[in-house]
């Protein structure tokens, strides 16, 4: 859908010529390194009020466009990598750890979103470690596939034990919906919507409410990796 959505827009060769060559400078693998880049600057810019709303903009291209246009983009051409089926996820822990590293400067550390970003960064490193070897190698890896993704693989396995799991992508869509909502309060702050004497209490539910949601988060990626020690053994 989304592919057919852009090509309704954009003509389809110029779509491919970009996107669907091996060579072309948008491949899938650029795709996600470009999102991964985009999260974590617009993260920073979130501290200023005149960077902030490009900083949410930003955010949410990293953490919902270009996360959804790698995969669509590798599927239609043919472009599944061994290199991509670990950069994607490398990059999608890195989201995590910048906005979480944020929240945990911003609100302090016994915060209850913090406390929840710091148990999602023991599991996503445990899982990224477990499933995909170790983590220089990992780094060493992605910044070749990045650079030359026409070198890469192709992996054309129906069941990659490289690629996420179903637990590893719902993981990540709810850290990408905690990571958003968070972001935006930046752009809509409580208190344009409520009195100034509820805004502590709005606010302080909120933390709670994404808290939960990115525990719920940490407990599907907790899920991913039992699956991963059933199936060696």
């Amino acid at each position: 859908m989304g592919v057919e959505l852009i090509e309704s827009i954009v003509s389809p060769k110029v779509i491919k010529d970009y996107c669907g060559y091996p060579k072309a400078p948008l491949h899938p693998n650029r795709i996600s390194a470009i999102g991964g880049i985009s999260t974590v600057v617009g993260t920073m810019m979130l501290s200023y009020p005149y960077t902030a709303p490009v900083g949410v903009a930003s955010i949410i291209f990293g953490d919902a466009v270009a996360d959804h246009y790698d995969g669509k983009f590798a599927r239609k051409f043919k472009l599944k990598t061994k290199e991509g089926a670990k950069l994607d996820p490398f990059f999608d822990k890195v989201k995590n750890l910048s906005v979480g590293s944020y929240v945990i400067a911003v609100e302090g550390i016994s915060n209850p979103l913090s406390l929840a970003f710091m148990g999602s960064f023991v599991v996503d490193g445990i899982s990224q470690r477990m499933g995909r070897g170790p983590i220089l190698e990992q780094i060493l890896e992605v910044s070749r596939a990045v650079r030359s993704p026409e070198n890469c693989e192709i992996d054309e396995e129906e069941k990659s034990g490289l690629r996420a799991s179903i637990y590893g992508k719902i993981k990540t869509g709810l850290q990408a919906g905690v990571h958003i909502t968070y972001a935006l309060n930046y752009l809509f702050p409580y208190e344009s919507f409520f009195s100034l004497e509820n805004v502590d209490m709005i606010e302080k539910g909120a933390n709670y409410g994404l808290a939960g949601l990115l525990t719920v988060a940490t407990g599907f990626g907790l899920l991913g990796i039992v699956k991963r020690v059933a199936n060696r053994s």
